[in-house]
Formats: structure tokens, C-alpha cells, sequence
């Protein structure tokens, strides 16, 4: 199984199983997410470095981490 994983021989793997044409190159895609979120994350922490001391940064969690990464995520 691990072989026919690593082939992209299972179901489910092929750019079309994510909503991309078939020309697309899914490592390309997943490069270009991963990238996205690397993003949101460096934003979110440079937010959290200004907080008080006494934010909870639920805002700033739910509006610069959360809410970004699951729209990039569709």
C-alpha cells in the first residue's frame, strides 16, 4: 500500500479528487497552501507579540489564524 501511496496510485490523489483540473500539478498546489499558511502564521505571531500581556488573543487567534487557514483550506 505504502508503494501504490507513494506512485499516486490510490484513490482519492489525483489533482481532480481536489477540485483542480487535471493538468494541475498537486504538489504545486500543496506547495502554494503550505506556503499560505506559513503566511497567516507569521502574521498571528507578530500580532501576539503586541498584545497585553492580559489578552487572551482569542480576536486575534480566531481573525489572523483560525479564519484564514480554514478559507485557504475551502
Amino acid at each position: 500500500m505504502t508503494a501504490e501511496l507513494l506512485a499516486g496510485n490510490l484513490k482519492g490523489q489525483a489533482p481532480e479528487d481536489f477540485g483542480f483540473t487535471k493538468t494541475d500539478k498537486l504538489a504545486d498546489e500543496i506547495a502554494i497552501a503550505w506556503g499560505d499558511a506559513k503566511a497567516y502564521w507569521a502574521a498571528f505571531q507578530r500580532q501576539l507579540d503586541r498584545l497585553d500581556a492580559d489578552d487572551t488573543a482569542t480576536s486575534v487567534t480566531r481573525e489572523l489564524w483560525v479564519v484564514p487557514l480554514l478559507r485557504s483550506l475551502g
